[in-house]
């Protein structure tokens, strides 16, 4: 009886140790493309969207969207939105519009943050006006070049209760390409300006940063 329970000890240690081992040895599964795929269909179907002027379905067109991406490194996704409002033709321009605001905003974000940090000026510091002018202007100009750089991707509609639509277009956009726009936009506003020569060096660095 003692012989029994003595095997029957080290079979359970054995197996115990078995099982540890199996499980120590096990990898986190990898976050995967068709996992991000799945995660954002979940959330646009729960949120009411619904895929528009395709007639493809809606995980068709994302997985498309996705793959283009996955082909071509160069390519970066930027999302135009619109809201209240009651034609389709209406809310396709504003979402076109919304994204174009979207890219040139944010490069102006970057040549104003970085032709501080070159003149070592403290970043809630005010800039001239003189400045605040020229940078409009490479908003201005990068917006309307840029406009011929979106792809449209897919398109969604999302109607309200009362008659007003929601609409996004997720565009594709290639860096390189939108670099040359925006390199571009900002020698045009700088021969344009009359912005102090300190300013204006700081700016062709940027712009020299952006053609290397």
């Amino acid at each position: 009886m003692k012989n029994k329970h003595s095997l029957l000890t080290v079979a359970l240690t054995f197996f115990a140790i078995a099982l540890l081992t199996a499980c120590g040895s096990s990898k986190p599964t990898a976050y995967t493309r068709t996992d991000e795929l799945n995660e954002k269909l979940q959330e646009l179907v729960q949120g009411g969207w619904q895929i528009h002027n395709s007639t493809r379905t809606l995980r068709g067109k994302l997985s498309e969207h996705y793959a283009k991406m996955d082909a071509n490194p160069d390519l970066y996704e930027v999302i135009g939105t619109s809201t209240g409002c009651r034609s389709v033709t209406v809310c396709r321009a504003a979402a076109v519009n919304a994204a174009c605001v979207e890219i040139a905003v944010k490069m102006g974000q970057d040549l104003k943050g970085k032709t501080m940090r070159d003149m070592g000026v403290d970043e809630g510091a005010e800039m001239p006006a003189e400045y605040n002018r020229f940078q409009e202007a490479c908003i201005s100009k990068f917006q309307g070049a840029v406009k011929g750089e979106l792809e449209e991707s897919l398109a969604l509609i999302r109607g309200g209760a009362n008659g007003l639509n929601s609409y996004e277009i997720y565009f594709l956009v290639d860096k390189q390409s939108a670099r040359k726009k925006r390199t571009q936009a900002i020698k045009d506003a700088l021969e344009e300006s009359n912005l102090h020569k300190d300013y204006a060096k700081s700016v062709e660095k940027f712009i020299n940063d952006e053609v290397e």
